[in-house]
């Protein structure tokens, strides 16, 4: 099993809408996995505010790097500060198993301005090796 570090702290703020609102992972972010089967993603949400509004973090996995091919990997779960949210993708229970490329996406309600605090660690099983996904020239 390996532990990958898949963001460090980071900030993400959105301004008030009256349509439904996303945000993806930098490509050069993404976790390759290709190596991999299972996957814990444990987010920890330090802070949120959501004004009157609601904000969703989800994972999506695809096996390569088109937007056409992503899936959600585990359903989306409120963004709640103060919490830590384990997701289990099993190569043997997920209803998508894990691809190659695993990003994290956040979808935003209409309301008012919002922002999360969050970070996310990943522990993979099932093989051994893959990289970040900028280290492995993909």
């Amino acid at each position: 099993m390996r532990c990958f570090e898949m963001q460090d702290w980071v900030t993400i703020r959105g301004a008030s809408s009256a349509s439904q609102a996303t945000t993806i992972q930098s490509e050069h972010q993404w976790l390759d996995l290709a190596k991999y089967s299972d996957v814990v993603l444990w987010t920890e949400i330090k802070e949120a505010t959501l004004g009157s509004g609601t904000v969703d973090i989800s994972f999506e996995t695809a096996p390569s790097k088109d937007e056409s091919l992503f899936s959600q990997a585990v359903a989306p779960f409120l963004a709640t500060a103060g919490t830590v949210t384990a997701s289990v993708v099993h190569r043997d229970t997920a209803t998508v198993p894990l691809g190659r490329w695993l990003r994290w996406k956040i979808t935003s309600g209409a309301g008012t301005a919002w922002d999360v605090v969050f970070r996310v660690w990943v522990a993979a099983a099932g093989g051994g090796g893959g990289d970040r996904g900028a280290a492995s020239g993909g």
